[in-house]
């Protein structure tokens, strides 16, 4: 079992962690969602140019685009 499965299984442990491996563990955890999310969700896959995504840094975050309610809402119509 690597440092990652334990993490999933105690995220309660979560406080004890410097920043850097909390900032380790959302970034792997952003990048998951990202692989489970983009290939199946038109929306966002279009929204976003692709359909694979992975971050290097959480500081890519402020790169990708903002996401509202009316484009959510539009999107659902669709």
């Amino acid at each position: 079992m690597n440092v990652d499965e334990i993490d999933r299984k105690h995220p309660e442990r979560v406080w004890l962690w410097d920043r850097e491996r909390l900032r380790g563990w959302q970034l792997a955890s952003l990048n998951r969602q990202f692989a489970a999310i983009l290939p199946g969700n038109r929306f966002y896959r279009d929204k976003l140019g692709k359909a694979e995504l992975r971050l290097k840094s959480l500081d890519e975050l402020s790169t990708l685009p903002f996401t509202t309610k009316q484009e959510l809402v539009a999107s659902a119509i669709e």
